[in-house]
């Protein structure tokens, strides 16, 4: 694939704006790129073939991060700016990564679209090129994370034995099949260990807050509560509200699904809100 292919391919299919990546091409050369992520794979323990690293409270390359805090200092530039431009670059170097543990070409396009979808998130929010989220991204672009149908995975430790963590990326189609393919891929790739998640999406209220045909509680019914989690930190609701809504006056919020109207009403009600980890159950 040629170079030309291969960045028409990321803008396509990973959702990766082509004003992106023009500029994220044009502002770091070819030796820069290698210097950089040499620093980036630097710490990560993985086998030369088929093993997909563990996700192991995220991937710090600290290194690698000095040192683009250190550009984007010296060019006064926010450096979420900088680290959608570097994973842009770093995109050739991490398909072959891919390749090289024997994943698909379809499951690192479709992986690396979060570091899409965060960049079109933060252009919408601030009107110019950034990401999200980009430590946990970095995951993304080593396989520590990989997109499976509608929901990502990562390995990991789940009462001291070896489980398959479940990630819901925003704006996740939660319907039934939808569901039951992604699962179904996971345990094919990952094998047949425990699949676990921990998600807002599955606060046990949701049930005393959402009509009984909704997706949300239909995705909370795959699985089997092991712990819940509970705050008065309304922030964490920027996955139903947005990453700039102020929680102080609610009446402000947006109101236009009856997830948002419940979580309105929970807020007016000065009530905690939630999160919790299950492990799947059997669906077959």
């Amino acid at each position: 694939m040629t170079d030309f292919d291969f960045y028409s391919c990321l803008c396509k299919k990973s959702c990766i704006s082509q004003t992106a990546i023009s500029s994220a091409l044009s502002f770091f050369d070819e030796s820069t790129v290698s210097f950089l992520w040499d620093l980036f794979v630097k710490d990560l323990k993985m086998s030369q073939k088929a093993k997909i690293p563990y996700f192991q409270g995220g991937f710090y390359p600290h290194e690698f991060y000095s040192e683009i805090y250190s550009v984007a200092k010296s060019k006064n530039l926010p450096c979420e700016e900088l680290f959608l431009y570097v994973y842009i670059c770093f995109a050739k170097k991490s398909s072959e990564l891919y390749k090289n543990i024997d994943l698909s070409e379809k499951i690192f396009f479709d992986t690396y679209r979060r570091i899409g979808e965060y960049a079109k998130e933060y252009a919408h929010s601030h009107g110019g090129n950034g990401i999200y989220d980009y430590h946990f991204c970095a995951n993304h672009v080593v396989a520590c994370v990989v997109r499976l149908g509608v929901f990502e995975y990562s390995y990991g430790k789940f009462n001291g034995k070896k489980a398959v963590f479940l990630h819901v990326p925003d704006g996740a189609c939660l319907e039934r099949q939808k569901r039951l393919l992604s699962y179904t891929l996971a345990q094919k790739l990952l094998g047949n260990y425990p699949i676990v998640a921990e998600s807002w999406l599955l606060y046990p209220e949701h049930k005393n807050m959402l009509p009984p045909n909704s997706r949300i509680l239909q995705f909370a019914h795959d699985f089997k509560l092991v712990s819940q989690e509970e705050s008065f930190d309304y922030s964490e609701l920027f996955h139903i509200f947005g990453r700039n809504a102020d929680y102080s006056t609610p009446d402000s919020l947006p109101q236009e699904t009856s997830l948002q109207k419940a979580y309105v009403s929970r807020i007016k009600a000065h009530l905690p809100i939630g999160s919790a980890r299950a492990v799947l159950l059997s669906l077959y």
